[in-house]
């Protein structure tokens, strides 16, 4: 799994005031490669780590945005132990690598935050980053969707 990419909140809000209850959207991503082959490989580590970490979570997947590039799929995950907070992720399945955005939404702005993280999916263009042996960038490449 790649690192956490960049987090999106409330504007005049920090950090910690959007997780603790404002909402919040994190994006990460995740190579295609031996540990994580593809989306429903992903799919099973991360729902097996949901079921370690809350009692009985329910897990649902529902209807989404369709994107031309690649196949999407968003899930919901709900706890009793989140209480006033549900999570959505939507999936963006690539040939090489799945981005996916988490929202924790306040569940009185649920319908406006997921609107939000579904817009977000839908206007995301991809990019793709060249490194040297170093790590550091090279080269960017960036592929917006025509129609």
């Amino acid at each position: 799994m790649g690192p956490y990419v960049t987090s999106f909140y409330p504007a005049g809000l920090s950090h910690e005031e959007a997780i603790s209850g404002e909402g919040y959207i994190y994006l990460a991503f995740s190579h295609k490669d031996n540990v994580w082959p593809d989306l429903p490989d992903l799919l099973q580590k991360q729902n097996l780590g949901a079921k370690d970490h809350y009692r009985n979570p329910t897990i649902e997947y529902i209807d989404t945005i369709e994107r031309k590039d690649c196949q999407t799929l968003l899930r919901v995950i709900d706890a009793e132990e989140m209480g006033n907070t549900i999570e959505y992720t939507i999936f963006l399945d690539f040939p090489k690598v799945i981005i996916y955005m988490t929202l924790l939404s306040p569940r009185d702005k649920e319908k406006e935050y997921l609107n939000k993280l579904q817009w977000t999916a839908e206007k995301l263009i991809k990019g793709n980053v060249v490194v040297n042996r170093a790590g550091k960038p090279m080269n960017a490449e960036f592929n917006p969707i025509t129609e």
